[in-house]
């Protein structure tokens, strides 16, 4: 039954047309010229491993909220931490690990917009014992110089590390290779992503937010929503993935962009592409003339080649990727990973794989001889409930 709503559901979807609904890229992560997109799905991101950069590339951190609902209000706030792992003393004007809250900010009409009166407060630590506040221990409330520190337009927010490092005092730029990072991104709940639990004010204070020490700034993002993730830079030197194509229908879930003309599948052997948006339940089609398939959205493909092909790119997440839906929900891994060892994990019984132009299962209560396949493999995509 539950192979038959899959395919229900999707040949449906895609036989009436589609949808013109998009999928959401909300949070892009960038370091230097090396770009990291997520469709958050859950707080806690995966971690992505980014390799060596030049040694003066910035930190970028971007929240897209066009798909979100949004509050009027004039009470909204967004802030930011950043931790390098090597908490330790330094001569240099180095800048380990950093805070910063922004507010008031305006929602009018699905547009955010910065107030005459928004103000930043910043902390930051150069070591474990040397605490760097901001000039004068005072927020950077002149509204030409909050501009210069973060960047909010219309629906998205940017927050610029070299930019925070700048407001805490220190040099514009650090050499962000041979580390691990960690960082947090949170807002008010008059920002409302959809697939976040509410934090609550504990959690702000102790978690999110420590040593802030103004609750007047930290109040405002109580009961709102935040995510977290973890990434390395110059530490992993990313794996060449291979993502196999078959003739007929794909159902796949690139771990990087893919743009087709510059693989080796022949343009004139895509006959569709649909873009499956998770969340909604929808499809998007795509022109298969210069498409390209973005990081971590999944897609079905169809393709009339006569022999197995495969796309290869260096794929810089690692780990697998769910996408939730209200049904039904995907997940996609960026090596071959046991299906048992992530049944309980993932918290369902079975996964559904499109191979050899039919359904094929793998459950958890069923034999391992008798299921359709025992690994997931890279860049494939995979249903569950």
């Amino acid at each position: 039954m539950a192979v038959l709503r899959i395919f229900y559901w999707t040949l449906l979807a895609i036989v009436s047309g589609g949808s013109t609904a998009s999928y959401a890229v909300d949070l892009t992560l960038q370091v230097g010229d090396q770009v990291h997109q997520v469709a958050i799905s859950a707080t806690s991101q995966a971690q992505v491993d980014f390799p060596t950069v030049p040694s003066d590339s910035n930190l970028v951190f971007t929240l897209d909220t066009s798909d979100w609902n949004m509050q009027d209000t004039e009470e909204a706030a967004v802030a930011f931490t950043i931790k390098r792992h090597d908490l330790v003393d330094t001569a240099t004007d180095e800048y380990r690990y950093a805070l910063m809250v922004v507010r008031p900010l305006t929602i009018e009409n699905e547009q955010i917009s910065l107030r005459s009166d928004t103000e930043i407060w910043g902390w930051g630590w150069a070591s474990t014992s040397v605490l760097a506040w901001m000039p004068g221990a005072e927020p950077i409330s002149d509204p030409e110089e909050v501009v210069q520190f973060i960047s909010i337009s219309g629906q998205t927010i940017e927050v610029d590390f070299q930019n925070l490092r700048t407001v805490l005092g220190r040099t514009g730029t650090s050499n962000p290779n041979d580390f691990e990072w960690d960082f947090r991104l949170l807002w008010s709940s008059h920002l409302d992503q959809g697939a976040l639990q509410p934090l609550s004010q504990s959690d702000v204070d102790n978690t999110w937010l420590p040593l802030s020490t103004k609750a007047s700034f930290t109040d405002p993002l109580s009961q709102g929503y935040g995510v977290s993730g973890h990434f390395t830079v110059g530490l992993v030197e990313p794996d060449d993935i291979d993502i196999e194509l078959y003739a007929g229908w794909n159902l796949i879930m690139p771990p990087y962009e893919v743009t087709l003309a510059e693989t080796e599948v022949p343009q004139s052997q895509i006959e569709s592409i649909w873009q499956i948006n998770v969340e909604t339940a929808t499809f998007s089609q795509l022109a298969p003339d210069g498409a390209t398939l973005s990081s971590g959205v999944p897609y079905w493909l169809r393709l009339s080649i006569e022999e197995p092909l495969a796309i290869t790119d260096l794929a810089i997440s690692t780990g697998y990727r769910t996408i939730e839906g209200t049904e039904w929900s995907l997940l996609s891994v960026t090596e071959s990973t046991s299906v048992a060892s992530l049944f309980s994990e993932i918290g369902t019984e079975g996964f559904w794989h499109w191979d050899g132009g039919q359904w094929q299962s793998s459950l958890s209560d069923v034999p391992a001889f008798l299921n359709g396949f025992s690994v997931f493999e890279p860049g494939q995509a995979y249903y569950y409930q």
